[in-house]
């Protein structure tokens, strides 16, 4: 049907539509294009679950019994609204960054939020400034919990807020502590400022993660957002692995010399006193 069909004059009936050709109440009748795609495109996001996390694409379409264009269309189409992340090595498709923020909202509090909450609290307490959590999904830092500041300077940064570049504290500690492929992979991208205080040069930014490795803390000043800065440090867990980032935000007005070394003194004893709970051991 065509767009302009599907515009109804005064008393909802179509032109030229008589009572006779009016469809009768209970009669089902047939679905647009566009709610069929999205119905096929949920059910290939179904076929994902605890026993299958991963499928081909061979796999995927012959699964949801879909014709095999129809069902590169729509994978594609998933992948680059980041509803599904392709494993390159592996071949595989898996849920993708943007359905795992809604889990991550679903599944609040989570073991690590659960533990690690209490501790935020107490760090807002004794900073006054907003406290946020942060785990990595598909090199993307991605907000798991946040306790927000009393003062009237509060961030805007939701749970399940995506923050893929090295603009912000959280994916620099991800950077700093993981893979060196995956930080060679990051620094060779082209990355766009987000504010005139932006780093992007590669050179400048491989030496703040390894200065960011060497002293346990990464900071930010106005380079995610004017007018905001952050402290952060890594979570370890029990393997000695980066489970997460735990990060202090204020404004620039609060972030003076001796308001960041506090800051940061604080934020590095939260993030250990997390790690422990985990089971971590230095």
């Amino acid at each position: 049907m065509r767009e302009e069909d599907q515009s109804l004059p005064m008393g909802g009936r179509p032109s030229g539509m008589t009572n006779e050709a009016k469809p009768r109440r209970g009669t089902v009748q047939p679905e647009n294009s566009i709610s069929l795609t999205l119905k096929k495109g949920l059910s290939l996001l179904s076929l994902f679950d605890s026993d299958h996390p991963e499928w081909t694409f061979t796999e995927l379409w012959k699964q949801a019994g879909l014709s095999r264009p129809t069902a590169f269309r729509l994978v594609r189409t998933l992948e680059e609204a980041g509803y599904l992340h392709l494993d390159a090595q592996k071949g595989t498709y898996h849920l993708g960054v943007a359905i795992l923020r809604g889990i991550y909202l679903m599944l609040a509090p989570s073991e690590l939020v659960r533990i690690a909450h209490p501790f935020m609290q107490q760090l807002e307490k004794e900073t006054t400034e907003t406290v946020i959590l942060a785990v990595l999904v598909d090199d993307q830092a991605v907000l798991a919990d946040r306790v927000l500041t009393s003062r009237p300077f509060k961030p805007d940064n939701p749970v399940g807020l995506a923050m893929p570049d090295l603009a912000n504290v959280h994916t620099r500690i991800f950077m700093a502590y993981g893979p060196e492929k995956r930080r060679s992979e990051t620094l060779s991208q082209t990355l766009t400022p987000r504010t005139a205080y932006t780093v992007t040069d590669p050179q400048l930014l491989a030496a703040e993660l390894d200065k960011i490795r060497r002293e346990g803390v990464a900071v930010g000043e106005q380079e995610w957002n004017i007018g905001m800065c952050a402290a952060g440090a890594p979570v370890f867990d029990a393997a000695g692995e980066v489970r997460a980032s735990l990060a202090v935000v204020a404004p620039v007005e609060r972030f003076g010399p001796g308001e960041k070394a506090a800051l940061i003194k604080a934020v590095k004893r939260t993030a250990q006193e997390i790690s422990l709970a985990l089971g971590h051991r230095s």
